[in-house]
């Protein structure tokens, strides 16, 4: 469970069947805490509009509608008479007026947990000023953006969505919702710089090495020897920590053929939100696209023993679970055997971060981008195709400007390497 002030997100999962014939479905609901009755239109607005997405995104647009149901209780507590939107586009009414629309995205920039303080504090003599710190422009800007989304969808659903619609009910909701669309896009903040690539250098990717090669942070235990693959496994595949928690034993393909007489080990990722296989509650986020990476023969051989050594033995150990898809296990507690899930892999990323000289900003993800830094580097010496092998290792569409950032250190550093040719040749005719 989620929670989010006024009103709080929450999972349901209904569980069918056990054992290996186990499924789940999640549904996401946006729930008032002061009631406990469903908020019924931003649910509804998710689940008719955006079903076939993960519910890790189903979260996060209720967590934003969630912030605009909050700014609602502060505009009705200032003043009583405040029609909601939902109200307004019942009776035929732009759902926001531009001055609205301006105001909420001057809300947007501050936490939830200001709303909450400013309702709290609010009197109807003095309005208090939100004065906390900022969030990041991405935040703001999905706040916006997924209201201006339910907005739109709501002045659809309630005018365009009668029985007997007549042309100017249909003239009347397109000139609603452009004037919607028109507000919200000019309130959207832009960041030209792009997000920092954080990778390891040099050093510290040997100081990692050697740390999931010894037992100096990882015991040689089970458990210990698990936590030493899992970082090793993010490091020589660059997937995303919520694909390697979705990787099944059959993902690996020992000896595939990727063509007559030419043998590779490979890792085979699936982009399948929503699995009823998943018995886990939060299900892990699988966010580019489907394909195979490539891997070591020898990570590849070392995952097949794991699984048939060290997962086979916690899974016999259970008590709950006869067997399921899912790789990597828990090897201790109530939950050996079952799935790990992100909490486990957050405990391996902090004991990496206790390494002398060990970045503070080190994550899973950090492994992702020094896997994909470090292929640009050796595509680039080999002069190979860069962007194609980056799309392909890193699994984006075509159009995607992502391998681009990873050619930077390697661009920057030719650059560097002509400005001191070029000083040489400048200081020779001196």
């Amino acid at each position: 469970m989620i929670k989010n002030l006024t009103a709080q997100t929450r999972i349901l999962i209904e569980e069918i069947g056990s054992g290996v014939n186990k499924r789940s479905v999640r549904r996401a609901v946006l729930l008032d805490t002061r009631s406990g009755l469903l908020c019924e239109f931003p649910t509804l607005y998710v689940y008719r509009n955006l079903g076939q997405k993960s519910h890790n995104t189903h979260l996060a647009i209720l967590r934003d509608l969630a912030f605009y149901l909050e700014w609602s209780l502060i505009k009705i507590s200032r003043n009583p008479n405040w029609i909601t939107p939902e109200t307004r586009v019942k009776n035929n009414s732009l759902a926001l007026t531009r001055r609205e629309i301006d105001e909420f995205s001057g809300w947007c920039d501050f936490s939830s947990k200001e709303l909450a303080r400013i309702r709290s504090t609010d009197n109807t003599k003095l309005h208090s000023i939100p004065s906390s710190t900022l969030v990041d422009i991405s935040t703001s800007n999905a706040r916006l953006r997924n209201l201006c989304n339910y907005l739109v969808w709501l002045t659809q659903d309630f005018i365009e969505g009668v029985l007997n619609i007549d042309d100017n009910s249909l003239v009347k909701s397109e000139k609603y919702k452009n004037i919607i669309y028109e507000a919200f896009e000019k309130n959207y903040k832009s960041d030209k710089k792009p997000a920092p690539v954080y990778s390891l250098d040099s050093n510290q990717t040997a100081t990692f090495l050697q740390a999931i090669s010894s037992n100096s942070i990882f015991p040689n235990t089970n458990h210990g020897n698990r936590d030493k693959l899992i970082a090793r496994f993010l490091y020589e595949t660059g997937l995303r920590s919520g694909e390697c928690l979705k990787v099944t034993c059959t993902d690996i393909k020992y000896n595939y053929e990727i063509r007559p007489g030419k043998f590779i080990n490979v890792i085979r990722v699936r982009h399948k939100p929503n699995d009823n296989a998943d018995s886990r509650t939060k299900e892990p986020l699988s966010k580019t696209l489907s394909g195979d990476v490539s891997v070591s023969k020898a990570l590849a051989a070392d995952l097949i023993k794991y699984i048939t050594n060290e997962r086979r033995l916690a899974i016999s150990l259970s008590t709950k679970i006869k067997e399921h898809p899912y790789l990597f296990v828990c090897h201790s507690g109530r939950t050996i055997g079952e799935p790990i899930s992100q909490r486990n892999l957050n405990r391996i990323i902090s004991k990496l971060k206790s390494l002398k000289d060990f970045p503070k900003w080190f994550s899973p993800h950090s492994l992702r981008h020094t896997h994909l830094t470090e292929i640009a580097n050796i595509a680039h010496e080999k002069g190979k195709d860069v962007r194609s092998i980056l799309i392909q290792r890193g699994r984006w569409a075509n159009t995607s400007t992502m391998p681009s950032r990873y050619s930077q250190r390697h661009i920057i550093d030719q650059a560097a390497e002509l400005i001191e040719e070029r000083d040489r040749i400048l200081d020779s005719l001196k």
